[in-house]
């Protein structure tokens, strides 16, 4: 049991469905391919290097690829693809009654809990730590949020010395039971986050595709284009044309990088922390 009431829902659209069927509007796609970034970043530009006719090839878009998925994930703290990240939150006075926890797990988007346990020092067991862990039925996790609410039941929790104890046992402790008020490091939490293999929203696709094209293009322009400009004569008519490549690909880029900004802002504003300010005045 990872989720509350142990029901599965997808990342995106957020709480749909697992078992929703796509029409043919296509919400997801993989993960974008070598291949993928080559024609986008290259359409319409020579496939090979002027000054020494060495093709352009697909094998040279990888690193670019990698790089990118990183990058995103550095620059907005989300990941591409799942992965079980652990949490330490110190406990204070007051958290599970009043406040059902509130934890804001820092990693997004948040898909299921793994384990939840509480810890404190404890010289009467073979480790330093006792841990309890927490039911999974108590747990909700809702837009990277975890809430535990404690109910009393026919439960069972294991510790770490394979004891168990009862619901109302564990309850007394989460609410403060022979404990101070405040634990640093005494919940442990273990969470997956990221989006399932190969079923990438699109707008997510489309920004890993963009930033790897633009880190590639960065790259390779200015050997692309050794010439600021090109001229082309027509002696029959006496008429030329001057095409300076150079500068369109530097605006091309110019557009890039705004459309990176555009999906980054998408993508955190849909699953990420965000925060509104307005000013008053002048």
């Amino acid at each position: 049991m990872t989720q509350d009431y142990t029901y599965a829902y997808n990342t995106y659209p957020i709480s749909s469905e697992e078992t929703a069927m796509e029409g043919a509007l296509k919400r997801f796609t993989p993960m974008p391919n070598p291949k993928d970034v080559y024609d986008f970043a290259l359409m319409g530009l020579p496939k090979y290097f002027p000054l020494t006719r060495e093709p352009i090839t697909i094998e040279m878009v990888k690193p670019f690829l990698d790089s990118a998925v990183t990058e995103i994930e550095m620059e907005l703290g989300c990941n591409i693809s799942e992965v079980a990240h652990y949490h330490s939150e110190d406990y204070i006075d007051g958290m599970f009654t009043n406040n059902y926890m509130g934890t804001r797990l820092q990693r997004w988007p948040a898909t299921s809990i793994v384990s939840m346990q509480l810890k404190y020092p404890h010289t009467n067991t073979p480790t330093p730590y006792q841990k309890y862990t927490i039911p999974a039925n108590w747990i909700m996790l809702r837009r990277n949020r975890v809430n535990v609410v404690a109910a009393m039941g026919a439960v069972t929790v294991s510790t770490d010395n394979s004891a168990t104890v009862t619901a109302g046992g564990i309850f007394t402790f989460i609410t403060g039971f022979s404990r101070g008020a405040y634990g640093p490091g005494s919940i442990e939490v273990i969470y997956k986050a990221g989006f399932k293999h190969d079923q990438l929203p699109s707008s997510v696709a489309d920004l890993i595709k963009t930033w790897a094209a633009y880190r590639w293009l960065q790259m390779i322009i200015p050997v692309l284009f050794p010439q600021t400009s090109v001229s082309v004569g027509i002696d029959g008519v006496n008429q030329s044309v001057t095409l300076n490549m150079y500068a369109a690909l530097v605006a091309r880029l110019a557009e890039m990088e705004k459309k990176k900004m555009q999906l980054s802002a998408a993508l955190t504003k849909s699953f990420g922390r965000t925060a509104k300010m307005s000013f008053i005045g002048s």
